[in-house]
């Protein structure tokens, strides 16, 4: 089961999104509860489309569907940042997220 391999930890950053004076305004706010996730590095090149972009998926992440987690957010793990482009609830059985993921520009 996934869930023995997850031995890293990392934090969320939640997306926050506002209009100030006619703009949209994007802030994140740190979830100062520490999850535990497996991640890899996929071996076959797979992409995932979000926010009208084309990303190349970077690393795979598993975690519980309990995670406050959701497509925009950002990820640090081992002290790297990380976008989530693509999240999905695996089969839909309520198991585990698998997450894409592709380095933060920042």
């Amino acid at each position: 089961m996934i869930e023995s391999r997850y031995n890293t930890d990392f934090t969320v950053f939640t997306r926050l999104e506002a209009k100030v004076d006619g703009r949209l305004l994007t802030t994140y706010t740190e979830d100062l509860t520490t999850y535990r996730c497996a991640i890899f590095t996929p071996t076959s090149q797979r992409f995932a489309i979000f926010g009208k972009k084309q990303f190349a998926i970077e690393k795979n992440l598993y975690c519980s569907v309990d995670t406050p987690i959701v497509l925009g957010d950002y990820i640090v793990v081992d002290g790297n940042e990380y976008d989530t482009v693509s999240l999905q609830n695996t089969n839909n059985l309520n198991h585990h997220f698998s997450i894409g993921l592709v380095t933060r520009n920042t």
